[in-house]
């Protein structure tokens, strides 16, 4: 659900912008596990067999708002400044019980396989930019500081609470210079952050693949993406033809995988 709020002013290119929004999520999710898998040692075959129920509940909701002013800057500028609030929570149980031969069902508790996990993640930012556009020369610039809360809770098998602080600062630069004859250049450079979900964070194991096993990381930090592209074209309205030459690239610290 979003919510958007604009106003301007009298004063041409003045403006003020708010928007906020709220979100929410569930999801359940029941999977039955049957693997029968042999392994050789020492040339003997070696048999083991999984039957299992998981039974998993995914759930969390979310809220953001962020504030928008731009004030013109002679008759080629604008001078903009944001600030910005989000918050996401998450849970996720997941409980998974072995079939027991006994009482012919799955009552059989794996504590290694089940886990509660919750996370708040709080992020916030403020900052200004300045945008100049003229026939030949077009360009935007900004600078936003950014800082970010990510809290972790444990409830089971074993209870334990984590909290991380990071602290950024985000620039951008984004240029169009027209060079004649049909010919232009564009340059665009633009960091990102990126905090890991809570399938990633909740250590739990995942065996879904007896084979490949894996499991979250509750002490992942936050990714943080350098993200830089450059493009030349040129075309020819007479031939009918146009030439591209593009360079981009990419370096993330920090980087997630799954």
């Amino acid at each position: 659900t979003r919510l958007l709020y604009s106003h301007r002013f009298a004063k041409r290119g003045r403006t003020f912008t708010s928007n906020f929004n709220i979100s929410a999520n569930e999801n359940n999710a029941e999977a039955f596990l049957y693997a029968e898998n042999r392994f050789l040692q020492q040339q003997n075959f070696l048999s083991d067999t999984l039957d299992q129920l998981s039974n998993q509940l995914n759930d969390g909701y979310g809220y953001g708002a962020d504030f928008r002013y731009t004030e013109p800057i002679g008759s080629k500028g604008l001078l903009m400044g944001n600030y910005e609030y989000n918050f996401r929570n998450s849970e996720n149980d997941k409980i998974t019980n072995n079939f027991n031969e006994l009482s012919n069902r799955y009552d059989w508790l794996d504590s290694t396989l089940s886990n509660q996990f919750a996370s708040d993640f709080i992020r916030q930012s403020t900052g200004i930019s300045f945008r100049f556009r003229e026939r030949k020369l077009s360009f935007f610039t900004g600078l936003d500081y950014q800082w970010s809360t990510l809290s972790n809770a444990q409830f089971f098998p074993l209870s334990n609470q984590q909290e991380f602080y990071f602290k950024n600062l985000i620039p951008m630069v984004a240029m169009r210079y027209d060079l004649g004859n049909n010919k232009n250049l564009r340059l665009f450079y633009r960091p990102r952050t990126n905090e890991p979900s809570i399938s990633q964070l909740q250590n739990v194991v995942d065996n879904t693949n007896p084979l490949q096993i894996s499991m979250g990381n509750p002490n992942l930090s936050q990714e943080y993406s350098h993200n830089l592209f450059i493009r030349y074209a040129s075309s020819n309205p007479e031939k009918s033809s146009t030439f591209f030459a593009m360079l981009g690239g990419s370096v993330t610290q920090n980087n997630i995988t799954n």
